[in-house]
C-alpha cells in the first residue's frame, strides 16, 4: 500500500524545501519526485530558482493548476510496503462519515467544524526528518547517558521493597537490557519531538506517551520463539494501543528474521506521532459533537419554553375574554332589573350599584387589567 499526500501539500512542499532535500525525506529520487509532480501537473521550481532565493532576487512562483483528467486530490507518493499513512487515511474515512451525520443536526452557520490539516503524510516525514539519526546503542544505558524514566525503573526496587514483593533482579542479562536500551532510545526521541513517556509496570511492558494533553498508551512485549538449532529467543513486539481499550492494536510493529525493532524505530515514532494526532482530533470532534448536543437540547428547551408561554397567553386572553362576557351579562341584568322595578326602591337602587361595581371589576377593559404585551 502506497501512502498518499493532497495535491496542495505537495505543491507547497515543493516550493518550501529543494527538490533533493524533499526526496529524501519522502523516501523518493529527485527524479523520481519530479516525474510524479509532472504526471500530476504540479509545477516544481526551475533551475537557480534556490541561488536567486538566497540571493533574495525576484522569483515567480506559477499558479497551482487543477488536477489532471482521471486524478484525484490523493496522491501516492510512498514506496510501495510503507503504512505509515495507512491508519490516517483509515480514520478521515470514518470521521467523513461522522462528520456527515454531525453536521446534519447543526444549522447553517450555527458551529463551526473543527479544522485540522488533514494531511497526515506531512506530519510522518516530519517526525522522520527529526527521528532519522536516532539509534539504538546498549552503551547509552550507562549512568551518564540514562535516561531519567530508565534509572526510575531501575532503582524503584529498592526504594520501594517494603511496600510491595519486587520480582527479583528482572532486568538482569542480554534481553532485559536490551529492552531497556530501545526505551532510553525511545524516550530521547520523544522528547526531541515534544513529548514525554512514562513507564507503568515494573516490568517496563506498559509505557504512556504524552504529548501536550493527548495521552496514547503503548505496550513493548516480548515473544520468545525457538529456532531450528534449538536455541530459544526473545522477539519484541511494539503495539500502540487505542486510548481506552487495552485489548484494542492501533498499529503493532513486530521482528521478524532480518529485521530487528530498532531498525524500525523511526516508523514507531511516526506511528506514535500519529496516534496521538488522531487522538487530539478525535478530541476535538467529541468536543464538537457534545456541543451540537447541548445546542440542541438548547434549542429544544427554549421552544419548550416558547411553547409554554404562547399557551399562557392563549389562556390569559381566553380568561379576559370570558371576563369581559360576565360583566357585559351583568350590566344587561341590572338594566332589565331597573326595566321591571316598580316605583323608587332603595333595596333595589343598592343593588344595581353593587352589582354595577361588580362589573366594572370583572371587565378587564374598565378595570384596567388587560395586557398588550405579546408573548415571545
Amino acid at each position: 500500500m502506497r501512502d498518499l499526500v493532497a495535491r496542495t501539500a505537495l505543491y507547497d512542499l515543493v516550493w518550501s524545501v529543494p527538490m533533493r532535500k524533499l526526496a529524501t525525506q519522502l523516501q523518493m529520487s529527485d527524479r523520481g519526485l519530479a516525474k510524479l509532480c509532472a504526471r500530476e501537473n504540479i509545477p516544481v521550481p526551475p533551475r537557480g530558482y534556490w541561488a536567486k532565493l538566497r540571493h533574495e532576487k525576484p522569483v515567480k512562483k506559477p499558479a497551482f493548476g487543477p488536477a489532471p483528467d482521471g486524478h484525484r486530490e490523493w496522491i501516492p507518493i510512498a514506496p510501495p510496503g510503507s503504512d505509515l499513512g495507512a491508519e490516517g487515511r483509515d480514520w478521515l474515512e470514518l470521521k467523513g462519515a461522522r462528520r456527515s451525520g454531525a453536521a446534519s443536526t447543526a444549522e447553517p452557520g450555527d458551529l463551526a467544524e473543527p479544522e485540522h490539516d488533514h494531511d497526515l503524510h506531512v506530519c510522518a516525514w516530519q517526525v522522520l526528518g527529526k527521528a532519522r539519526r536516532v539509534r539504538v546503542r546498549t552503551s547509552e544505558l550507562s549512568p551518564a547517558n540514562r535516561h531519567r524514566e530508565v534509572e526510575r525503573i531501575l532503582t524503584i526496587g529498592k526504594e520501594n521493597a517494603w511496600r510491595f514483593p519486587y520480582p527479583p533482579n528482572p532486568f538482569r542479562g542480554p534481553g532485559p537490557r536490551r529492552r531497556l536500551a530501545f526505551l532510553n532510545a525511545l524516550f530521547v526521541a520523544l522528547e526531541r519531538l515534544g513529548g514525554s513517556a512514562t513507564i507503568t509496570d515494573l516490568r517496563a511492558e506498559e509505557i504512556e506517551v504524552r504529548f501536550s494533553q493527548a495521552r496514547v498508551p503503548c505496550r513493548l512485549k516480548s515473544t520468545y520463539v525457538r529456532l531450528a538449532s534449538g536455541e530459544r529467543t526473545e522477539r519484541l513486539d511494539f503495539h500502540v494501543i487505542e486510548n481506552g481499550a487495552w485489548s484494542r492494536d492501533r498499529q503493532v510493529w513486530k521482528e521478524r528474521r532480518g529485521l530487528r525493532l530498532e531498525e524500525r524505530l523511526s516508523e514507531i515514532l511516526v506511528g506514535i506521532v500519529l496516534a496521538v494526532e488522531l487522538e487530539r482530533r478525535e478530541h476535538d470532534w467529541e468536543w464538537y459533537r457534545e456541543d451540537l448536543r447541548w445546542r440542541e437540547e438548547r434549542r429544544r428547551e427554549q421552544a419548550r419554553l416558547r411553547n409554554e408561554r404562547q399557551m399562557q397567553g392563549r389562556a390569559e386572553l381566553i380568561q379576559q375574554a370570558r371576563a369581559m362576557q360576565d360583566a357585559r351579562a351583568i350590566r344587561e341584568l341590572v338594566a332589565a332589573v331597573g326595566r321591571g322595578a316598580s316605583g323608587v326602591d332603595t333595596r333595589v337602587a343598592s343593588w344595581q350599584a353593587w352589582a354595577l361595581e361588580q362589573a366594572e371589576a370583572i371587565d378587564p377593559v374598565c378595570g384596567g387589567r388587560l395586557s398588550f404585551e405579546l408573548p415571545d
